[in-house]
């Protein structure tokens, strides 16, 4: 799983999904805008049996630690509370769990050389597309 190793940013105008995303999730204002107008960044580093994701929007960081197949909980830069866990599938990062008390899953894939992020909350599915930096 090296190729999701590093900085990605990511590529406003190739994600998809994003406004009905947001209104069925309720999701702020500002939050919107950091994730759709910002040139916000991706990082994936690996220390051993332990990842560390990190997402820049500016000076503003949110960074979390999990190791595959174990349960983490962190706080999102909005204060929302996430409950995941992280799993290997298919050469692909796959989450399961709850953030604000909600079922929400994450996909993470490399498509054409790109970090292809998803995320389905509310029954509805956005999709971030990243390039290497």
């Amino acid at each position: 799983m090296e190729a999701f190793l590093g900085k990605w940013q990511v590529i406003n105008s190739e994600s998809k999904g994003l406004d009905e995303y947001f209104s069925k999730n309720d999701t702020p204002a500002e939050d919107r805008y950091a994730l759709t107008s910002t040139p916000w960044t991706q990082s994936f580093l690996k220390d051993g049996d332990q990842w560390v994701s990190e997402t820049a929007f500016g000076d503003l960081k949110e960074t979390f630690k999990f190791k595959l197949g174990q349960e983490v909980t962190y706080k999102t830069l909005s204060g929302e509370t996430v409950v995941a866990t992280f799993n290997i599938k298919d050469n692909k990062v796959v989450g399961s769990g709850t953030e604000g008390g909600k079922p929400v899953s994450s996909c993470d894939s490399i498509v054409d050389g790109k970090l292809q992020i998803t995320f389905t909350k509310g029954g509805v599915t956005a999709k971030f597309l990243l390039r290497k930096v």
